[in-house]
């Protein structure tokens, strides 16, 4: 058979058969490339995501142990804690890094702020073919704590006068007031030389006075103030240790030990008592300190169960001298700086009195959610880390509270709040 070669040449160059094959396995790595980066790019993204959510985690619980002891040592172990919990594995490589005051970005040297870096090397599944260098997935987050702006609050949604500053009362505050009351009388100030000063006022519904004095406004219209302790764990109440009302009596000098008082406690005129450090749950009965008088304790919290009835209450009475200070590391999961509890479910038609020139000096919080206090006929309440919550509250007759400014934020984790800034 003869093969004339032009012939064969022209058909040989126009045969199509086998190109698509042909082009395939010229495009081959190509399209596996492509492939292999679609593949490596979806987990560089959940790589990025995870260690986002770690410096983010470790960012706040760092600003929020700072805050709380100030302990680098304590900050330190709380990032790591909270970063291997949500995704870091230093055994794979990854690199965290925390700096207070931040390093980088818009708070670099803001010792008020803490920053937390992280890197790790991104994985090559398929594009270490053709990515001869590898590179690091990285992300940093800075955050600072928010504290609580109020230091007297008064719950009650509805109340005239929930919060109210008559004859003659002066309340100094180095802290915000809320008033949570939507009435146009919700704050009320009057009579001759009271006078209500605070930095702020923070009113749902209207106040009224001539004698409000703040440095960042009053605001009428605002946002109600959550109730921080609404969450407050009560503690659990075991059987009575005293059945009856504990009464010291005229020129008694006695130490009380922490316990259920199933009868309350009352400090006769002339008596003198010393409370140990401790948890003091009134069951039954209140708590009374008498004219000319003296209760004083140190680490201490009391705890009004709802079983005390309506005469479960507190009573300074004129005269009385009251030193008392909450512990920093409480008797309640969430409760460190508790100083006066009140059951949530207690009665609201109790009244606490502070009345007739009592003299406290209280630090920590005092907490009455449903029911009011009183302040009244030349009490004298100084103490610069107290801070106030109840239903209403009430500040007449020559009464002066002053130098409040929150400073139980500071041991209350349930009072501070730690905010991404970057």
């Amino acid at each position: 058979m003869k093969i004339r070669l032009p012939h064969f040449l022209s058909r040989l160059g126009g045969d199509r058969s086998g190109a698509v094959l042909l082009l395939t396995a010229i495009s081959l790595p190509l399209l596996l490339g492509f492939v292999g980066l679609a593949v490596d790019g979806n987990v560089w993204y959940a790589n990025k995501r995870i260690v986002q959510t770690v410096v983010d985690s470790g960012a706040l619980a760092a600003a929020l142990e700072m805050q709380r002891t100030g302990n680098g040592d304590e900050m330190y172990d709380a990032v790591a804690l909270t970063a291997t919990a949500n995704g870091y594995d230093p055994s794979t490589g990854d690199v965290l890094q925390i700096n207070q005051p931040p390093l980088y970005g818009a708070f670099a040297g803001n010792a008020d702020a803490v920053e937390v870096v992280m890197e790790r090397a991104a994985p090559t599944l398929f594009s270490g073919l053709f990515v001869a260098e590898p590179f690091t997935i990285s992300a940093h987050a800075v955050a600072m704590v928010r504290d609580i702006e109020t230091c007297v609050s008064a719950l009650d949604p509805t109340a005239s006068g929930a919060i109210m500053v008559s004859g003659g009362a002066e309340v100094t505050l180095a802290c915000a007031v809320g008033v949570n009351s939507s009435d146009d009388g919700a704050l009320t100030e009057s009579g001759r030389n009271s006078c209500l000063t605070a930095t702020k006022v923070m009113v749902v519904g209207g106040m009224s006075g001539d004698c409000i004095e703040t440095s960042e406004g009053a605001v009428e219209g605002a946002n109600p103030v959550d109730d921080p302790f609404a969450t407050l764990e009560e503690p659990s109440v075991g059987p009575c240790d005293h059945n009856a009302k504990v009464r010291i009596g005229n020129g008694d000098v006695t130490t009380l030990s922490p316990g259920v008082y199933c009868g309350g406690i009352e400090v006769v005129s002339g008596g003198n008592v010393t409370f140990s450090p401790g948890l003091y749950v009134i069951d039954g009965g209140g708590f009374k300190v008498a004219g000319n008088s003296s209760a004083s304790g140190t680490d201490v919290t009391f705890f009004i169960t709802e079983d005390a009835g309506s005469g479960a209450r507190i009573n300074f009475e004129g005269g009385a001298e009251v030193s008392l200070s909450a512990p920093t590391d409480g008797y309640f999961a969430n409760g460190d700086g508790i100083l006066f509890y009140q059951d949530q479910d207690a009665p609201s038609n109790i009244t606490h009195h502070v009345t007739g020139g009592a003299t406290m000096e209280l630090e920590g919080i005092l907490y009455f959610p449903n029911q009011e206090i009183n302040f009244a006929g030349g009490a004298t309440t100084s103490g610069n880390a107290t801070m106030l919550v109840a239903r209403q509250v009430k500040f007449t007759g020559d009464s002066n509270l002053s130098n409040l400014d929150g400073t139980p934020a500071v041991v209350n984790p349930l009072l501070i709040s730690a905010v991404l800034v970057e």
